[in-house]
């Protein structure tokens, strides 16, 4: 399967639905540029990310390997939120910390409300 996603912007942020699954590394890479294109185009800088109805099916080397490629992009995003299932928020948790280690600015959330009010601050 694929990665889907409807961005929609919300004024002070872009909100990103996705849905579908991520199967391998590359998938996941070129969901996370083209998400990095939409918010240049735009010219956001913050993004909240919906990804509650996303299965991620990668490994934890994938998972560490796709926080290291984040950190890379240029220009990154100012800020960024993903929304998860709480299921997989020890996982989302463990990818946050690679990629805030490589100076992103961005958290893992299993609360939209949470998400939402992080974003804006």
């Amino acid at each position: 399967m694929e990665i889907k996603f409807v961005i929609k912007d919300e004024g002070r942020y872009l909100r990103i639905i996705s849905t579908g699954s991520c199967d391998n590394l590359v998938q996941l890479k070129e969901y996370v540029l083209a998400l990095q294109e939409a918010a240049v185009s735009s010219g956001q800088t913050r993004l909240l990310v919906d990804e509650t109805h996303l299965e991620y099916n990668l490994s934890t080397l994938d998972t560490y390997t796709s926080g290291c490629f984040l950190a890379q992009l240029s220009p990154k995003p100012q800020k960024i939120a993903i929304l998860c299932k709480t299921s997989r928020l020890n996982n989302a948790k463990f990818w946050e910390t690679v990629a805030v280690n490589r100076g992103v600015n961005v958290r893992v959330f299993d609360d939209r409300v949470s998400a939402r009010n992080w974003i804006l601050i």
